[in-house]
């Protein structure tokens, strides 16, 4: 079964990049000939992420102050000043899940 998907090309400055060949580096340590190759590693980092947990890494990293507001509920928190109603259950976070991209670029 064939799932729809979309292509994106982009540019990754280099340092960047050379980050994905140590971390590549590093796994052919533990797992030798079996590590996968930058493509790989990058699509294993883009593929399979969920709304509330990519929206909640992003604020993150910008050091987005919590007090600042945050459309994205991820864990239940008590009702009071500026949480979620009593009852009302936040989206779970997932991260990432275990699914597999396409690793041929026309499929992505």
């Amino acid at each position: 079964m064939h799932r729809p998907s979309t292509s994106i090309t982009f540019s990754l400055p280099a340092k960047d990049h050379r980050a994905y060949i140590d971390a590549i580096n590093i796994l052919r340590r533990f797992m030798g000939h079996r590590a996968p190759d930058p493509q790989t590693l990058v699509l294993h980092n883009v593929c399979g992420r969920d709304a509330a947990g990519l929206a909640d890494e992003y604020l993150d990293s910008i050091d987005w102050a919590r007090t600042a507001g945050r459309t994205v509920w991820l864990r239940r928190r008590k009702a009071g000043p500026g949480g979620p109603k009593a009852g009302v259950k936040a989206p779970a976070r997932s991260g990432r899940k275990p699914q597999r991209c396409s690793l041929d670029p026309s499929r992505n």
